[in-house]
C-alpha cells in the first residue's frame, strides 16, 4: 500500500481513477474531520487515526493526480472494517497502510486532462484543477 505512488509512475500513470480496490491490511493510518472553528468551512482534518489490524478493506476510491512540481499525489478515500466487524472510513494518508494479505485495485488512465492538485490561497487546501 505504502507503494502507490511508484505503481502509477511504473504504468505510467499520472491521472487516472481508482475505482476499486479490496483486501487486507494489517493496520490502517487516516484521516476523519473535524470542527476547526477559525477554518473557512468550519472544519478540517484533525490528527491521524491510526487502527491496529488485522482489517479488511472494502473499498477504496479516488484520484491519480499530480502535484505542480511533477510528483504523483493520489487522493483516495475508504471504507474498512475491523476484526469486530464495526466500519469506519475516511481519507487515507500517504504512510502506515500495509497490506496484509492482497490489496487488489483497479486504476483507469486518464488521457487528454492532466489531474493537477494546486494549493488553493482562498481555501489554503490542495485541491484538483483540470488541465
Amino acid at each position: 500500500m505504502e507503494e502507490q505512488p511508484v505503481a502509477g509512475k511504473e504504468h505510467g500513470i499520472e491521472s487516472g481513477v481508482v475505482s476499486s480496490c479490496l483486501g487486507s491490511v494489517d493496520g490502517w493510518k487516516y484521516l476523519t474531520p473535524v470542527p476547526i472553528p477559525e477554518s473557512k468551512f468550519g472544519a478540517g482534518y484533525g490528527e491521524p487515526v491510526i487502527k491496529k489490524g488485522p482489517i479488511e478493506l472494502l473499498s477504496m476510491t479516488g484520484l491519480i493526480c499530480v502535484l505542480e512540481n511533477g510528483e504523483i499525489a493520489p487522493h483516495l478515500h475508504f471504507t474498512v472494517s475491523d476484526s469486530g466487524g464495526h466500519s469506519f472510513g475516511g481519507h487515507i494518508t500517504d504512510d502506515g497502510n500495509r497490506c496484509l494479505i492482497t490489496v487488489e485495485g483497479l486504476i483507469t488512465k486518464i488521457e487528454n486532462v492532466r489531474n493537477v492538485r494546486r494549493r488553493d490561497e482562498e481555501t489554503k487546501l490542495v485541491l484538483l484543477d483540470l488541465e
